[in-house]
């Protein structure tokens, strides 16, 4: 359950393709670049070859508001992304 104030995360399903819109929290599960974890609003999975497990992301980046605060384009280990409700 999460803390008051917080929102519940899930893991995305294996096998699922992202959907423009959702939230999703990336953190180092999804790369080691993110050492501070993020939440982005996903516009799209990009069409880009990719290592097994891998995708491209182009989305925005969410402030604490949940307003968006930069567009970025990401490459994260699909396993490590994390649905953010």
């Amino acid at each position: 359950m999460p803390a008051r104030g917080q929102t519940a995360a899930r893991p995305a399903a294996a096998g699922r393709r992202l959907r423009a819109g959702e939230a999703i929290r990336l953190d180092r599960r999804a790369s080691p670049q993110f050492v501070r974890p993020i939440t982005v609003r996903v516009i799209r999975a990009l069409d880009r070859p990719t290592y097994d497990g891998w995708v491209w992301l182009e989305g925005y980046e969410l402030n604490d508001s949940g307003n968006a605060v930069r567009r970025r384009q990401l490459y994260v280990r699909f396993d490590g992304v994390v649905l953010h409700r």
